[in-house]
C-alpha cells in the first residue's frame, strides 16, 4: 500500500506542469531584422511594452524613483525629457532599467524608438 501512495504523490506533483512559449522565451534575443516598426501605436505596442517591463515598479501605489508610467499622460513627460528611451535603452547618463539585470529586447526598443520618433502620439 505504501509504494502506491508514494507513486500517487509523485504523480500528483509532476503531472500538471505547463510551459508557455511567451513566458519561456520573453528575454531571448530577437532578430532585429524581423521586428515590425512601420506602424507603432501607444495602445497596441508601447502601452503593453511598459506594462511588461516597467509598471511592476512604476505604477500607482509603488512609484519607485518617484516615477509612474501608467497611462499616456504620465509617460509623456519622460518621453519629452529623454528619460524613457535613455533608461530603457541603457544609455550613458541614465540609470539602467529594468534594474534586474535583464535588458528590454532589441525589437521592443526599436518599437519604442519608432513611436517616439513618430511624435509619441496617443494612438
Amino acid at each position: 500500500m505504501r509504494p502506491i501512495a508514494l507513486l500517487s504523490l509523485l504523480f500528483l506533483f509532476t503531472a500538471c506542469y505547463y510551459d508557455n512559449e511567451e513566458d519561456l522565451f520573453q528575454y531571448v534575443a530577437q532578430d532585429p531584422a524581423s521586428c515590425e516598426v512601420t506602424v507603432v501605436t501607444y495602445s497596441a505596442d508601447v502601452g503593453p511594452l511598459l506594462t511588461t517591463y516597467c509598471t511592476r515598479c512604476h505604477r500607482v501605489g509603488r512609484t519607485d524613483g518617484n516615477v509612474n508610467l501608467e497611462g499616456y499622460s504620465r509617460v509623456l513627460p519622460y518621453v519629452n525629457n529623454g528619460a524613457l528611451l535613455g533608461t530603457a535603452g541603457r544609455q550613458p547618463g541614465f540609470p539602467a532599467m529594468p534594474p534586474s539585470g535583464g535588458s528590454i529586447p532589441a525589437c521592443d526598443l526599436q518599437k519604442l524608438t519608432a513611436w517616439i520618433e513618430a511624435g509619441a502620439l496617443n494612438n
